[in-house]
């Protein structure tokens, strides 16, 4: 009996032991992230106000240039989305805008995915559904007889008789109640990040407003002839899928 007593009480020691012995689980480590996007018109950077040439030889300029992005991304080597943000706003100041992003998982990620515009779920919401901070709050981005938002917001004035009164003011707003009309455009970019632990990652895409207005020297949106685009599926649909090959990874 004493045996059985002591081999009992050596069972109880030995068992404290190895759990006192046992590694704590890994728990991976998250980093930030900073995606600084770039506009430019061709080889022009873009700056608000600053006169350029367009394809048809018109002196032109911006005044507004903002998009929405949706369900932005990393796309992992197995193939998992990690997602950074639902939805963000990009306003485009002095031809910059930047993004950051916390809590980041570590890990080894292959793509960037996108969603230039606002995703249908979320197209279904309103203003009034959110809080004064949040990109979708604001009203101005938002077309009541339409029941959508305004995707994407371009702007400016063109002078079209060379007069120098650039007197054509041109607006084009996209945007959609209808997911059918397809006016949002998933666009997925091959990169090689590595995100590693309490680390910092910096991603940089370029917006070549050239590329979304104009496909080559006779394919072009006609700002002087055209300058309005709020109901006209085709034309919408142009600009939107010419974001495909617009926006670039550096």
């Amino acid at each position: 009996m004493r045996n059985i007593l002591y081999l009992f009480i050596l069972t109880m020691l030995l068992s404290a032991y190895s759990c006192d012995d046992e590694v704590p689980p890994q728990v991976d480590g998250v980093a930030t992230m900073e995606l600084a996007l770039n506009a430019s018109f061709g080889n022009d950077a873009l700056v608000l106000n600053e006169e350029l040439t367009y394809t048809d030889g018109n002196p032109f300029f911006f005044t507004k240039f903002q998009f929405y992005l949706s369900d932005i991304s990393l796309v992992s080597v197995e193939g998992e989305e990690v997602q950074l943000s639902e939805i963000e706003l990009v306003e485009f100041v002095d031809g910059a805008a930047t993004l950051n992003f916390n809590n980041v998982p570590t890990g080894e990620y292959t793509n960037l995915a996108i969603g230039v515009g606002v995703s249908s779920d979320l197209n279904s919401t309103k203003p009034g559904d959110y809080g004064s901070e949040h990109p979708l709050s604001s009203a101005t981005n938002y077309w009541t007889a339409w029941g959508s938002y305004i995707f994407t917001m371009i702007e400016g004035r063109m002078d079209t008789d060379s007069n120098g009164e650039f007197e054509t003011g041109f607006v084009y707003h996209l945007g959609s109640d209808k997911a059918a009309d397809n006016l949002y455009n998933e666009i997925i970019l091959d990169k090689s990040i590595m995100v590693e632990a309490d680390g910092m990652v910096s991603l940089s895409l370029s917006v070549d407003l050239e590329k979304v207005l104009v496909r080559s020297e006779n394919d072009f949106i006609d700002i002087a002839n055209d300058p309005q685009v709020h109901d006209q599926l085709s034309q919408m649909q142009y600009v939107v899928d010419n974001f495909s090959t617009a926006i670039t990874i550096e």
